[in-house]
């Protein structure tokens, strides 16, 4: 079970689970490019957090891991579709290999705290950085983009720190509060860029009309 206050983590989850609605809602209403990848793993990342708030076992602790995991590849493709092309296949195959180191420490049981995340951290911070990247390029401007790509850089860039300080009392709290902060900002800068893409959109068409 998670060491943080369950009101702070159904709150978390909550407002993961708002953002997964408005994406679904545009995909629904646009049918736009990654908005249904983006409601999907804004869907996991609140059962990830749920999860958190059960005892361990082997259905909270593959269920914790592997919706991470998920959420994470619905990233990675949303990011990319939103910019109007899918990622690669072979760059989802990180995750699957870290899925399977998920399994070999459950049924291994002698991995220490840093070496169990370690491996995990890594694939997990250059996942982030491509989606960072990906959503760099898939606007063309504005503050939602910056906000939705920086937000994301620093995600990766902060859960390097993970091995090292996730089992310090002291750090932990202020890193899940940054982790928390930072994990809800990339949806609201994407849906800001996609609403002020939607605008420059709409302007273009409506110079190109009046000429």
């Amino acid at each position: 079970m998670t060491d943080y206050p369950v009101p702070a983590v159904l709150s978390v989850a909550l407002a993961n689970l708002l953002a997964a609605v408005v994406f679904g809602a545009l995909h629904v209403r646009e049918r736009s490019p990654g908005m249904r990848w983006f409601a999907l793993a804004w869907t996991l990342e609140a059962a990830r957090h749920l999860f958190s708030l059960a005892e361990v076992n082997p259905v909270t602790f593959f269920g914790g891991g592997f919706t991470f995991v998920a959420a994470l590849g619905m990233l990675l493709e949303g990011a990319f579709r939103v910019g109007g092309r899918p990622p690669r296949p072979w760059l989802h195959l990180p995750l699957v290999c870290v899925a399977g180191w998920m399994v070999f420490v459950f049924v291994y049981q002698q991995v220490s705290f840093f070496w169990w995340h370690v491996p995990v951290t890594i694939v997990v911070a250059l996942i982030r950085a491509l989606v960072a990247w990906a959503l760099w390029n898939a606007f063309a401007g504005g503050l939602g983009r910056v906000a939705a790509a920086s937000a994301m850089g620093l995600w990766a860039l902060h859960g390097l720190t993970y091995p090292l300080l996730g089992d310090v009392e002291e750090a932990k709290v202020w890193g899940y509060a940054l982790s928390t902060f930072l994990g809800l900002l990339v949806p609201s800068g994407v849906l800001m860029a996609y609403f002020e893409r939607a605008r420059e959109e709409a302007a273009a068409l409506e110079r190109a009309l009046a000429e």
